[in-house]
This record gives C-alpha cells, structure tokens and sequence, in this order.
C-alpha cells in the first residue's frame, strides 16, 4: 500500500526531469549590425530613412517643447451670452403659420390609425392648447413646441 502511494510521485518526477531535458537553449536576436550584413540594399536604405526621420521627429519634438504655451494666459474665462427672450410675432402671422402646420400635419397623418376615430384637427387643437400653457403670447416657443409635439 505505501508502495503505490510513492510510485506516482516518483513517476511525476522522472517524467518531469525527462521533459525538460529536451529543451533546447534559444539563442539571442542577433544585433542590427549583424542584420545589415545579410540585408538587401533597398531595406538598408529603408532603414537609413527611418532612423533619420525618427532623429528628425526628435528634435522637432525638442522644438516644440521648448515654446511656451500661448493658451496659458492670464485672461479671465470668456462671458457666456445669455439667450435673448423670443419677441412676440404679430398675431396674423402666428395664426397663419399654426393653422399651415395644423394643416400639414393632418394631411401627412391622414391615414394614420389613431386620426380614424378621432379628428385629426381636435388632437391639433388640444397640442396648440397644451403649448399655449406653457408659453405666454404669439411667441415663436408655441411654434416650436407644436412643430415638436405634433406626433401620431
């Protein structure tokens, strides 16, 4: 019984110190010296090129961080202007734009499902009603929100 017990173990390491000794040792990447022996005339160039672009990015980065920063002033943040109140629109004009959109919206909607039972110029009429409680007047904010809520 304790005999079993040792054998696996002993098993493991053989075939652990077995596996290992055909590992073969990697050699070294060889250095750019050695490659430019045994590469081709147009890769050597390549390579020339690179190198002296990377050389030529470096000092234009060197350059570069030399400047002083131009957005580092000392001014104060810039005012942000404040939204101007809509004027009021006279009243023909805001009558004829709200029925020419009532108008185009119940005939862009006429086959629709939900104007068949309903009247389509009545759900108009209850929108303009909620926008005009929302917003005082003949602004052009009506126009806006009956243009927005004016959905099927």
């Amino acid at each position: 019984m304790i005999r079993s017990h040792l054998q696996l173990p002993v098993l493991m390491l053989g075939l652990f110190i077995t596996s290992c000794s055909n590992i073969k040792s990697i050699e070294p990447h060889s250095t750019l010296e050695k490659d430019s022996q045994s590469l081709s005339r147009e890769e050597k160039e390549r390579r020339q090129n690179i190198e002296l672009y990377q050389k030529m990015r470096q000092e234009n980065w060197r350059k570069y961080q030399k400047r002083p920063n131009r957005n580092k002033s000392n001014t104060s943040a810039k005012a942000v202007a404040k939204k101007k109140p809509m004027t009021q629109m006279e009243p023909e004009v805001f009558q004829m734009i709200v029925s020419q959109r009532v108008s185009f919206f119940c005939i862009k909607y006429s086959d629709s499902e939900k104007f068949k039972q309903a009247s389509c110029e009545v759900y108009a009429q209850n929108v303009l009603e909620n926008c005009h409680a929302q917003f005082e007047g003949t602004s052009p904010e009506i126009i806006d929100c009956l243009k927005h809520n004016l959905t099927p």
